[in-house]
């Protein structure tokens, strides 16, 4: 009896322990991602909007022309502002890229044959983002500007991604596979920057 119970209390132990740790380490999956805790200033804003999944050609035009409105506006307001050079210069980086972005996209408009308009507005979510950056306290700003600048950047990654594979319109689609690394060395330097700031 007492060899029985034994036997199955290693039995048990032997289950518990291939639970915990697969044998084989591929089966375990990708490590879990460490999430740093947000960051107290930026993280009482509203969130940024992200970009919708475009397919369809005017919506991706829409969510492009947004976001380089977005980035050129809040890349002005930084150069007003903060009184950090690496900051400062990444902002004067963001305009003249997205100044940029804003004309290779009119000149696919163009191309495209549609009769396309980039909006010359940001979107009311944008604008109350855009306020709300530029209520922020003197302390706070870089670290607010630079949070907003990486949740931008995913967004635009995300769509530029999704339209270069399924959307609708081939000139649009050459447009967004180009622009997919110019966007993702964006997201590289402001993750960079971040954890530069103090």
């Amino acid at each position: 009896m007492n060899r029985l119970r034994l036997m199955a209390a290693a039995a048990i132990a032997l289950v518990a322990a291939a639970c915990e740790k697969p044998a084989d380490p591929a089966a375990a999956g990708p490590p879990p991602t460490v999430v740093a805790p947000p960051d107290t200033v930026a993280s009482a804003l509203p969130a940024l909007p992200a970009l919708p999944d475009p397919v369809i050609g005017p919506d991706f035009v829409d969510a492009v022309a947004g976001a380089n409105l977005f980035e050129i506006a809040e890349g002005n307001l930084a150069l007003q502002r903060s009184s950090n050079a690496k900051v400062k210069d990444y902002a004067s980086a963001m305009i003249a890229a997205h100044t940029k972005l804003t004309a290779s996209l009119q000149a696919a408009i163009d191309a495209s044959g549609q009769t396309l308009e980039a909006p010359t507005d940001m979107s009311d979510d944008l604008q109350t983002k855009l306020a709300a950056l530029k209520s922020t306290a003197a302390a706070g700003f870089d670290k607010a500007y630079i949070a907003d600048q990486i949740a931008a950047h995913q967004s635009a990654v995300r769509a530029m991604h999704t339209y270069a594979k399924r959307g609708d319109a081939a000139g649009f689609k050459t447009f967004a596979a180009d622009t997919a690394p110019i966007v993702e060395e964006h997201l590289a330097r402001a993750q960079a920057l971040q954890a530069s700031l103090p």
